[in-house]
């Protein structure tokens, strides 16, 4: 049986309501210094004292902002293979390959922390850490369970609101836990927003486990999270990427890549069935 070789499909572009879609992205051309990771103390996380204007003022309000958030950015890899003897070599496939998997990966990362957890770093005023991530045991709020999907949404927006003196609040879940409310959302651009405009992202790299790495039905709640893609390397060249003795080439894509958000607002719920 002869079969003829014909161009893969044509992947498409991110669409729907993933992670990429709703965050905040860092420059990926031009000053990419954040590629050696980042630091910084959130504006969200302020705090304030009332006063009366009668009245003698005592001491200052707090700074707010916790103290600084560290992440150090973290990679992954594709590889895409051919035989020579084909003559067809196609030097944007894994760049393609890569490009693809990218909202998958970042969301997955963002939810378990997995990658940053292999090799945690340390700063001035710490060590041993890793990035922050929403199934963080040590640093996550956990809020009463829910059995209705609405109402856990609503817990998560009015503890992040409340945390982050009103700020956004962005809530994610597993695609099967958000896509039973879906007719109670509204679809704003490539945004999800509950009736009192949180922002619900629904990605199917996250696994919609709990705190502790297992379980189902979690959501989490936090500020805006702030993303960073790095450029998408590959090597082409004949000489690094030919195997003469298999007759096959093989190219490795590689992208840098941060998921990050300030901790003052980190909240999970399960959703639980009655």
């Amino acid at each position: 049986m002869l079969f003829r070789e014909i161009p893969a499909p044509t992947i498409p572009a991110q669409q729907g309501f993933n992670l990429l879609a709703s965050a905040e992205r860092l420059p990926s051309e031009g000053d990419d210094r954040w590629m050696q990771g980042v630091a910084f103390r959130s504006e969200s996380c302020v705090d304030y004292q009332g006063f009366n204007p009668c009245a003698e003022l005592e001491g200052l309000p707090e700074l707010g902002g916790d103290e600084l958030t560290y992440a150090l950015p973290v990679g992954y890899r594709v590889r895409d293979e051919c035989s020579t003897m084909s003559g067809r070599f196609d030097d944007q496939r894994a760049r393609r390959m890569a490009e693809h998997v990218a909202d998958y990966v970042v969301a997955e990362e963002l939810w378990t922390g997995a990658l940053s957890k292999v090799d945690p770093f340390d700063t001035p005023f710490g060590t041993g850490l890793v990035n922050p991530h929403l199934a963080n045991e040590d640093a996550v709020t956990v809020l009463t369970a829910a059995t209705d999907i609405m109402t856990a949404l609503a817990t998560l927006e009015e503890a992040v609101r409340r945390a982050s003196r009103g700020g956004p609040a962005f809530l994610h879940g597993a695609i099967s836990v958000i896509g039973q409310v879906g007719q109670n959302l509204e679809r704003v651009g490539n945004e999800l927003r509950t009736p009192t405009n949180g922002i619900v992202v629904a990605d199917a790299g996250y696994p919609g486990t709990g705190p502790d790495g297992t379980g189902t039905g979690w959501l989490y709640g936090t500020g805006p999270i702030v993303v960073g893609l790095g450029p998408i390397r590959t090597d082409t060249a004949p000489a690094s990427t030919i195997d003469r003795r298999t007759n096959t080439r093989q190219v490795l894509a590689d992208r840098m890549f941060l998921a990050t958000f300030a901790p003052c607002a980190h909240f999970a719920i399960q959703v639980t069935s009655e």
